[in-house]
């Protein structure tokens, strides 16, 4: 279920918004903009207030191509995902400024990522939740490409084994993640056990990711498997001019650009 559309089928959106409240009962997903997109979604946006069993802040399945989209405001359910429940589709260009809570699995912008691409996108906000944790995506099994994540992470206390990841908790064998940092807080509250890192499983295909070691109190690239390709840096290192001598494959000319002292950021934000 949708805020604004139900279900795209093979159609194109454009230019439009929907600013408000949905909500849901607790056997139900719903997304702030759309339910199940599999046509073509240009600048589009949402803004305002989520609440069911499930949510996702734009929209509840992708296999289709979103574009230049975002959501905004707040998301509360059992799980929570900043942008998409489950992608198979293309998402571009497009970006997640949230709190988001999921009590029981919570991620940034999406929750499984199984085909397609991720590409030149972003999550802020603050991401909270008693179990699994990730500032962009939970499980991925396909493309993520050219994103970042400063998803302040807050992991209340609960009895059972919880995982807190920066950016992936599991990075399956088709996993490919390039161009990517996390430069989110992590905050744990509580004592029962826990593991975090960057990713906390890789099976698949690490380049040029960076975390910021300071910030997020994440010592560790991986866990379980390698960590070829991830890099741990300092605040000093990730911000400011700074940030273009140490994030070395980054296209610093045609996708992302230093900041005077903050993190970097994508360039089509300044569009």
């Amino acid at each position: 279920m949708g805020g604004f559309i139900g279900f795209n089928d093979g159609g194109i959106v454009r230019n439009c918004s929907y600013l408000g409240v949905a909500g849901g009962f607790v056997s139900q997903g719903i997304a702030g903009f759309i339910g199940v997109n599999t046509g073509t979604v240009e600048n589009a946006h949402f803004d305002g207030n989520l609440t069911s069993g499930s949510v996702a802040g734009f929209v509840w399945i992708n296999a289709g191509e979103i574009r230049q989209s975002s959501a905004k405001g707040s998301a509360d359910g059992i799980t929570g995902w900043g942008f998409a429940s489950s992608n198979y589709g293309h998402i571009i260009n497009s970006y997640v400024n949230m709190d988001v809570n999921g009590t029981n699995g919570a991620a940034g912008f999406v929750g499984n990522h199984e085909d397609g691409i991720i590409q030149s996108s972003f999550a802020s906000g603050v991401t909270s939740s008693s179990i699994n944790i990730s500032g962009f995506v939970l499980t991925n099994n396909a493309e993520i490409s050219n994103v970042y994540s400063t998803m302040n992470l807050e992991v209340v206390d609960f009895d059972a084994p919880r995982q807190v990841s920066g950016i992936v908790v599991s990075n399956e064998e088709n996993g490919t993640i390039e161009n990517t940092y996390f430069a989110g807080s992590v905050e744990i509250t509580g004592s029962s056990d826990f593991s975090k890192a960057a990713i906390i499983e890789n099976l698949g295909t690490l380049g040029s990711l960076y975390w910021d070691m300071e910030r997020s109190d994440l010592n560790d690239a991986v866990l379980d498997g390698s960590p070829d390709g991830a890099t741990g840096l300092t605040t000093a290192q990730m911000t400011g001019p700074a940030a273009e001598q140490n994030l070395l494959e980054f296209d610093w000319v045609n996708i992302w650009r230093t900041t005077e002292d903050g993190y970097p950021v994508l360039r089509w934000e300044e569009e």
